[in-house]
């Protein structure tokens, strides 16, 4: 599986040190943004461009991840090339500027001294530049085209972006909402544990195959043997997944592949990492613990 990492403005992929410790044995992309530019105006379509230039021609979906500036180009790559991408993680994204805050902010860094853009990673020019392109940037129509599982994530002491996060999850086809405790705007330098944690969810999964001819009977084996590779089984046709988003997208795509949805139906239902307490269970066959130790 592989990763990439998209950092903020005024980051850097150092950025992303603590999280891709957190993800050992994946494969992880985390580029420089800045680079970008080295042959091009300083745009947001410039970045765009250079996002499909890095990930063109890679024969396995990616796990796409961003914060904040990061996170608005991974949910517009996504929905321009979704077959590109398995899944999304977005840190305080948004899909529309609030054009009269960047108005006013581009009016006070123009007072600023060039001195002041020293750790941004970027010149004062090229900050002006970067907001000016992205005044009439909306991403809303793209929203419902999003196909991938996408987890949406913010602060948080991140307030000014919590609304928006949620509106934005809330809209997605797959996504859902998680805030990071004790986290402020740059949740992937505040609390990169969690936030690998996070990438990982429980999928309860439940089916219902019809049965009355023998190809029917020959599905219902198939999706149980489906399931049962990826999870445990909890009752009759309920499945227990842990999976990450990008192994979640596979093992949908799998179910349904071999379901035939005039006959059969598939419910999936998203626990988030915070399961345990989302799941009471009452009498015989209490289901192990996916992320517990194995006594053998």
């Amino acid at each position: 599986m592989e990763y990439c990492l998209l950092h903020g403005l005024g980051q850097s992929p150092a950025d992303w040190a603590a999280v891709e410790a957190g993800l050992p044995g994946q494969k992880i992309l985390c580029p420089d943004l800045a680079a970008w530019w080295a042959d091009r105006p300083v745009t947001y379509e410039s970045l765009l461009e250079g996002l499909e230039a890095q990930c063109a021609g890679r024969e396995e979906a990616m796990v796409l991840c961003g914060c904040s500036l990061g996170a608005i180009l991974a949910l517009d790559y996504a929905w321009r090339h979704p077959r590109q991408v398995s899944a999304l993680v977005l840190i305080a994204p948004r899909v529309r500027m609030p054009r009269g805050l960047l108005r006013l902010q581009n009016g006070v860094f123009r007072l600023l001294p060039a001195r002041a853009f020293a750790g941004q990673g970027m010149g004062k020019d090229q900050v002006l530049s970067l907001t000016r392109s992205m005044l009439a940037l909306d991403l809303t129509p793209a929203l419902d085209a999003v196909c991938q599982p996408t987890l949406v994530l913010c602060g948080e002491k991140d307030r000014v972006n919590q609304s928006a996060a949620r509106e934005i999850a809330r809209q997605l086809p797959h996504g859902r909402y998680e805030q990071a405790a004790g986290a402020g705007h740059a949740v992937n330098k505040d609390r990169p544990g969690p936030l690998c944690r996070e990438v990982i969810m429980v999928v309860l999964v439940s089916y219902d195959v019809n049965t009355q001819d023998a190809a029917g009977k020959r599905r219902l084996r198939r999706i149980a043997r489906l399931c049962t590779s990826w999870g445990q089984r909890v009752q009759f046709s309920v499945f227990e997944c842990l999976l990450d988003n990008a192994q979640w997208q596979v093992l949908r795509a799998q179910l349904l592949d071999e379901m035939d949805p005039e006959r059969d139906s598939l419910r999936f239902y998203f626990l988030g990492n915070h399961w345990r307490s989302k799941i009471e269970h009452i009498g015989v066959k209490a289901a192990y613990d996916p992320e517990g130790p194995l006594i053998f």
